[in-house]
C-alpha cells in the first residue's frame, strides 16, 4: 500500500526517537498509539528533498554508520506523515503512514515484498481495515469512515498484487458498493486493458475509455483485435461503460457492512485467507 503524504518544512531543531516525537521548542508530544519503528535508535536525518511552496513536504534519509536505513517524510510543522524502514535498499520491516498524533497505516515488508497483515485506523483511532499479504501477493484494501451520522466504514480501493506488482484489476468505489468511480486493469505493473474513469453524475468522462496493452496506449481498434491471440486482455463489453459492478466474492465480502447496515463494522476487515490470483480471474 502506497500513501501518498497530504501535507512539510521540518524545523532542523527537530529531534525524534522511537517512540517519542519532540518538536524543535522541545515540546514532548509523547507516545503514538500502535507505532514501534522499525528504524533503529540513534539514526542521523539527512535531507534529500527540501520542501517547496508548491510541495512542502520534506524527504529525509537516516544514516547509521554512514548507511541508509530509512526514510522518513515530514510535513511543514516538523510531524512525521510516513516512514519506510530499508535493509540492503529494500524496504524491510514496518511502513507507517500518518494523521495528526495518530496512526493511519501500518504495513509489513520482508525483502522489499508486503508481507503479514497491514491494518488501517480512522483518524479517531477506530480499526476500520486490515488486509494479509503473502510475500508481495494478495488483495490490497483501502477504506474511509464517513463523519457523518454513525461514522459508517466502506471500501473505496481495492487491487490484486502479484510478488509486489499491481497484476489483475484495480477499482475505485464510491460509498454506494455498487459503483465504481474508476476501473483499470494491470499485468505485472503495466496496464493492460481497458482504464474507465467516471464524474460525480456516474457518466464516463471526456477521453475514457482508454485502451492499453503492456503500458502502451492504443485504439479501440488495435484493442479489439490484440484481444482475439492475447487472452491477458479483458474483453470490451459495451454495459461496462456503466459504473455498475458486480465484485468478486474475495471483495464483495468487504462491502458487507455498509450495504447491510450493520452497525458492527467487523465484516468490513475481517481477515480473509489469500486466494490465488488465478482463483478471481486475474
Amino acid at each position: 500500500m502506497w500513501i501518498t503524504p497530504t501535507s512539510c518544512n521540518v524545523p532542523k531543531s527537530t529531534i525524534r526517537s522511537n517512540n517519542r516525537r519532540f518538536t524543535g521548542a522541545g515540546v514532548r508530544l509523547g507516545p503514538m498509539k500502535h507505532y514501534r519503528s522499525s528504524i533503529p535508535k540513534g539514526v542521523k536525518e539527512r535531507v534529500f528533498k527540501k520542501a517547496t511552496g508548491s510541495y512542502p513536504l520534506t524527504h529525509v534519509e537516516c544514516l547509521l554508520y554512514g548507511k541508509v536505513v530509512g526514510r522518513r517524510v515530514y510535513n511543514e510543522d516538523g510531524r512525521l506523515e510516513y516512514e519506510v524502514p530499508l535493509k540492503d535498499g529494500k524496504t524491510h520491516g514496518i511502513v507507517y503512514a500518518f494523521h495528526g498524533e495518530c496512526v493511519r497505516s501500518r504495513e509489513p515488508f520482508r525483502g522489499g515484498l508486503a508481507h503479514g497483515t497491514a491494518k488501517q485506523w480512522a483518524e479517531d483511532g477506530q480499526l476500520i481495515g486490515a488486509y494479509t499479504m503473502k510475500n508481495g501477493t494478495g488483495l490490497d484494501l483501502w477504506r474511509c469512515k464517513t463523519k457523518w451520522g454513525t461514522g459508517r466504514v466502506y471500501l473505496v480501493e481495492a487491487r490484486y498484487i502479484k510478488s509486489g506488482m499491481w497484476h489483475g484489476f484495480e477499482w475505485w468505489l464510491d460509498e454506494s458498493q455498487k459503483r465504481v468511480d474508476a476501473e483499470r486493469h494491470f499485468w505485472e505493473d503495466y496496464l493492460h486493458g481497458i482504464e474507465r474513469v467516471w464524474n460525480s453524475k456516474h457518466r464516463l468522462k471526456r477521453g475514457f475509455p482508454r485502451y492499453w496493452i503492456h503500458g502502451n496506449r492504443v485504439t479501440k481498434r488495435q484493442y479489439l483485435r490484440a484481444c482475439l491471440k492475447d487472452f491477458t486482455l479483458p474483453p470490451f463489453r459495451e454495459k461496462d461503460n456503466r459504473p455498475q459492478r458486480e465484485f468478486p466474492e474475495e471483495v464483495r465480502i468487504h462491502c458487507i457492512s455498509l450495504l447491510s447496515g450493520y452497525k458492527s463494522n467487523r465484516f468490513n476487515w475481517m481477515l480473509l485467507p489469500p486466494k490465488s490470483l488465478s482463483e478471481s480471474g486475474v
